[in-house]
């Protein structure tokens, strides 16, 4: 039980978008995959044959649609889904698209980056996860840059024009409020930030089976 036979593969560069995949996302239909590509600034969207589990190209956004996916480091797909979030750790942003149901396309809907006037946290956004539960009604973003776990509330009942789209409500920074574990390290006091051993940093967020508590990883 769970033994894997392998099947096949798609690499760059034969296949756009993916060089650096760093991250990929399902839908909740089964029908569409997505794969962030870092050294492409990119995110690729597949067909996935339910039968056999085969991936076809369907979609490709860029820097050449969107300069803030310079850098792509993760993908999630929202539970209703009606939308694909992309994060940037390069450009500190959250890429909202709208998906197409019937075929799993994308069309760019909302870009929110560090330092857009009533935005905070999002600097090094490196994962985003969205609530499983009561509809999906919030977006948290993990900052690694900031230290920091960002809450938006996500408009899931908006019309066509505008579902999915995030407002940016709280922000949990290390060392603020009795927050502890989220810490990132700057060396020799510049604008320079890498990982250092034994020093966590916010990196990964993901929501517990039953929906009822958040995990945030730190890693040094």
């Amino acid at each position: 039980f769970g033994q894997l036979t392998y099947l096949a593969s798609i690499s760059s560069p034969a296949t756009s978008g993916i060089a650096g995949a760093s991250s990929l996302a399902l839908s909740g239909d089964g029908m569409s995959l997505y794969v962030t590509g870092t050294n492409d600034g990119a995110v690729a969207a597949f067909d996935r044959n339910a039968a056999t589990g085969l991936l076809s190209p369907r979609d490709l956004k860029n820097t050449d649609n969107t300069a803030e996916l310079a850098g792509a480091s993760f993908v999630t797909v929202s539970p209703d889904d009606e939308n694909v979030y992309v994060t940037s750790e390069l450009t500190s942003s959250v890429i909202v698209y709208q998906r197409d149901p019937a075929n799993g396309s994308l069309v760019l809907e909302q870009v929110l980056s560090t330092g857009d006037a009533g935005v905070a946290g999002l600097g090094g956004a490196s994962s985003i996860v969205v609530s499983p539960n009561a509809g999906g009604f919030h977006a948290y973003v993990t900052g690694a840059v900031e230290s920091s776990l960002a809450l938006f509330n996500r408009d899931a009942d908006a019309g066509p024009a505008d579902v999915g789209r995030l407002d940016f409500v709280e922000l949990l920074q290390q060392g603020l409020g009795g927050v502890d574990g989220l810490v990132h390290v700057s060396l020799d006091g510049g604008a320079e930030w890498r990982n250092v051993p034994g020093a966590p940093t916010a990196s990964a967020v993901a929501f517990t089976p039953d929906g009822r508590r958040l995990v945030v990883s730190s890693g040094g």
